[in-house]
């Protein structure tokens, strides 16, 4: 962070806008200097301004976007000079978090992967996270990863309950 006086100057104005320090220096470390590399820019170029940039944080940290979502609105912000709101609206990148909308999906997977169902009831805990990759595909990428996770376990633990008795 100190390697520029412009690259300090950057973060210090995004933390005074949304004060998680350390947020805004994992993501202006990875991701902004990865578009900066990417694009042979400097920060002094960079056509996110702070103002902008801790809005997408706002919004990652508010869980209206996730952070595979929040990657893909940078790099549109970057190229578009559009706000993070504006972004995720017009491309429909808002995060599925009810309950009621991902159920269906999770039930869906379980129902269509039988292999690797039957692999997490036999007590391979990791096959979980191929199940939640694949309601992910089916959400492109916007459900909750957290609340798939938790509907996932409650109904593969039903069915292993069934398959014992």
């Amino acid at each position: 962070m100190t390697s520029s006086r412009a690259l300090s100057g950057f973060y210090e104005k995004v933390v005074s806008i949304l004060p998680d320090a350390k947020v805004v220096s994992n993501w202006v470390m990875g991701e902004l200097l990865g578009i900066l590399n990417e694009e042979k820019l400097d920060i002094a170029d960079c056509p996110v301004s702070p103002g902008q940039f801790a809005e997408l944080l706002r919004l990652l940290k508010k869980e209206t976007i996730n952070a595979l979502a929040a990657k893909t609105v940078l790099r549109d912000m970057f190229h578009s000079g559009k706000d993070a709101g504006t972004v995720v609206e017009e491309k429909g990148l808002s995060q599925i978090s009810d309950e009621k909308d991902i159920r269906p999906k999770v039930g869906y997977v379980i129902s269509t992967n039988t292999s690797i169902v039957d692999d997490y009831c036999k007590g391979r805990e990791k096959a979980i996270g191929a199940l939640i990759g694949k309601v992910m595909k089916e959400t492109q990428g916007r459900a909750d990863p957290k609340k798939v996770g938790e509907m996932l376990r409650e109904q593969l633990e039903e069915e292993k309950k069934k398959r014992k008795s």
